[in-house]
């Protein structure tokens, strides 16, 4: 009622913008022509994401750059993941994720205890027993850089967290030969690591692993691949079989599953705003080349894309559908059906 108000306004004083509203009616009528398949799914999650209960002290900032970083993370590696707090059940994932500064209250720390799942935690989402009883002697990391040995190469940590030891390193904490201070005359360019200390950088046991520093947080400002590298080889060792698994999309990609009624729809969005003064802008769709693989967990006898209904190419493969994808432009959703 209020809106017919508004346009009878409206058009009394200058009449509808009949181009915008053509647009308008364009964009909604795609949107309408999903709704058999999308009514009533529902999305599909193997893990979650762990995040502080929004209080009154931090109402005005409740999204935080690790929050961003893991979940920008969690989408480039096409991991299904829900958002959840302390108060929420954690119930049916795979995995949880705490990143680099959860409040470990004693209601978490039992529900984390009770937990079956994998729990990749990092920075100073940790506590002593319980969870993290591999980890010993944890305390605030004071140095203003750090680093930590990978492989065979030695890395910038970004961001402190902990310093701590364990019997289960997978991976050297590398103290840098200073920490940066002005002395008056002089600044800081470069920070070189000298090296370990007799502390870890990563330890694991079983299916729980700490990362010291502040991963997430260190990734959304750096964007630096070896910090996502040592998360995913968590995550492979931890869920080797996701949901959707591919290595043949750009990682720019977003890829997710719902659980629906006529079946299970597979999102793939390939198109990427450009950032113009704080605004993400597509002004032309990408396009991504047919012949594309993507892996989904489950056995499918039919895939179509909608809403055209046109059948897709897949094969089953070790229990799950290998999908060969279509000519993709900017989106594209799959119907699978068992």
């Amino acid at each position: 009622m209020l809106l017919q108000c508004l346009l009878r306004k409206v058009n009394r004083r200058d009449g509808l913008n009949r181009p915008l509203y053509k647009q308008v009616g364009k964009m909604y009528r795609y949107v309408e022509s999903m709704e058999p398949w999308t009514e009533g799914s529902e999305a599909l999650a193997e893990a979650a994401i762990l995040r502080n209960k929004v209080t009154s002290e931090n109402v005005l900032n409740p999204v935080t750059a690790s929050d961003k970083g893991a979940a920008r993370m969690f989408c480039e590696m096409r991991i299904n993941y829900d958002v959840v707090d302390e108060d929420m059940s954690f119930d049916g994932y795979k995995l949880l994720l705490l990143p680099d500064n959860i409040r470990i209250t004693e209601k978490l720390k039992a529900k984390l205890e009770a937990f079956q799942g994998a729990i990749i935690s990092t920075g100073t989402s940790i506590a002593d027993g319980g969870v993290w009883d591999y980890i010993t002697d944890i305390e605030p990391d004071t140095n203003t850089h750090g680093f930590f040995a990978w492989g065979d190469q030695v890395y910038g940590q970004k961001y402190m967290g902990v310093k701590m030891k364990s019997e289960y390193s997978v991976s050297d904490y590398v103290e840098p030969y200073f920490n940066t201070h002005w002395d008056g005359f002089h600044g800081y360019f470069y920070v070189p690591p000298k090296s370990p200390k007799g502390c870890s950088a990563v330890a694991k046991k079983g299916n729980r692993a700490h990362v010291c520093f502040r991963l997430f947080a260190a990734y959304m400002e750096y964007g630096a691949l070896f910090h996502k590298e040592v998360i995913e080889t968590l995550i492979n060792e931890f869920l080797p079989e996701r949901l959707v698994m591919t290595n043949e999309l750009p990682t720019s990609s977003r890829v997710t599953l719902r659980k629906g009624t006529k079946g299970e729809l597979l999102q793939i969005k390939v198109s990427v705003p450009e950032h113009w003064a704080n605004r993400g802008v597509i002004n032309e769709h990408t396009v991504l080349p047919a012949g594309r693989k993507v892996s989904v967990m489950g056995e499918y006898a039919s895939v179509c894309s909608l809403p055209d209904e046109a059948p897709v190419k897949s094969w089953i493969k070790n229990g799950r559908t290998v999908i060969e994808l279509p000519e993709i432009t900017g989106f594209l959703p799959l119907l699978l059906k068992k």
